[in-house]
């Protein structure tokens, strides 16, 4: 099949950070129909989208976005147990997954590889906000997981993990140092 458009003209340079509106509509959808086959709401499912578009990003604890949906806002009418308010509380791990989805094409598309090597020593240039590493600071590359272009860095070369830092941030802010 001859394609029109290459992956890397499709996908931004730039590392995704969203989901797209079709994604969010069809995660939305998803997430009303397990509402309804778990049994914790009997109302229509339109009604149930428009609540958790209502929520969404779901950023909240399962407690405070029952809270949300219990207030006067929602459409539909719940059924407030446990088991609900935990299911509403892993709904950003949901988002978070498809948004790791886009971040692997994007990784695909752009043909993104490392730099620097596992094991490297660095110095970092200049505060990475975000992170607990500031100007001077000596880190080493522990490990990178390449399907999402992320390095594991820790002060500590032995330290088995250490903190996910992007790619293209740890090339910016930081310089390899020779032993």
């Amino acid at each position: 099949m001859e394609r029109l458009f290459s992956d890397s003209e499709v996908f931004k340079k730039g590392r995704p950070n969203t989901i797209t509106n079709e994604q969010k509509k069809q995660l939305i959808r998803s997430i009303a129909n397990d509402i309804l086959s778990y049994d914790y709401s009997k109302s229509d499912i339109d009604e149930i989208e428009d609540d958790m578009d209502m929520i969404f990003p779901f950023n909240q604890t399962g407690f405070e976005l029952a809270k949300e949906l219990d207030s006067y806002l929602a459409n539909a009418e719940y059924d407030f147990t446990i088991d609900f308010i935990d299911f509403l509380g892993h709904l950003s791990f949901r988002v978070d997954d498809v948004k790791e989805e886009n971040v692997k094409l994007w990784v695909k598309a752009h043909d993104i590889k490392p730099k620097f090597e596992d094991k490297s020593k660095l110095r970092v240039k200049d505060s990475m906000i975000g992170t607990r590493f500031r100007e001077g600071d000596e880190i080493f590359i522990n490990y990178h997981y390449p399907e999402t272009a992320v390095y594991v860095v820790d002060k500590d070369p032995d330290k088995k993990g250490g903190t996910l830092i992007a790619y293209e941030k740890i090339e910016l802010y930081c310089e390899l140092l020779k032993d």
